[in-house]
């Protein structure tokens, strides 16, 4: 009897103790998967404004010179893209090209932070 509780407790505390370490590991994981996302999806942009001379106005211009169209849905659908004219002057999604951009993550299914791209040093950060 003795060792039968033993052993339950044993598994209980493992169980716990387990999912106290590896969870963390695993949003880890799953966040900087999105960050990975967001890094490609501002390699393309900016390969579009090598060639364009521009930002696009709408991440939709990205296909099918850049990448293929179901692939761009797939990429984009949890980022909100907004082009620029310069630092005052917000085009905004669909409108015409820009000469700048702010692209914003929220990862599904956490309750996390909104997530901006930093384009100088390509890193996406907490925004405030």
């Amino acid at each position: 009897m003795n060792r039968l509780r033993f052993l339950l407790f044993s598994l209980i505390f493992i169980l716990i103790f387990g999912f106290t370490l590896i969870l963390p590991f695993f949003k880890g994981q799953y966040i900087h998967s999105y960050f990975e996302r967001g890094i490609f999806l501002s390699n393309l942009l900016e390969n579009y404004k090598s060639k364009e001379g521009h930002y696009p106005g709408d991440l939709a211009k990205l296909s099918p010179d850049y990448i293929d169209n179901n692939k761009l849905n797939s990429l984009i659908k949890d980022f909100k893209y907004k082009s620029y004219n310069d630092s005052n002057n917000y085009l905004g999604s669909g409108s015409s090209d820009g000469y700048t951009y702010v692209l914003l993550l929220k990862v599904p299914n956490m309750n996390g932070p909104l997530y901006r791209f930093d384009l100088r040093n390509k890193y996406f950060y907490e925004d405030d």
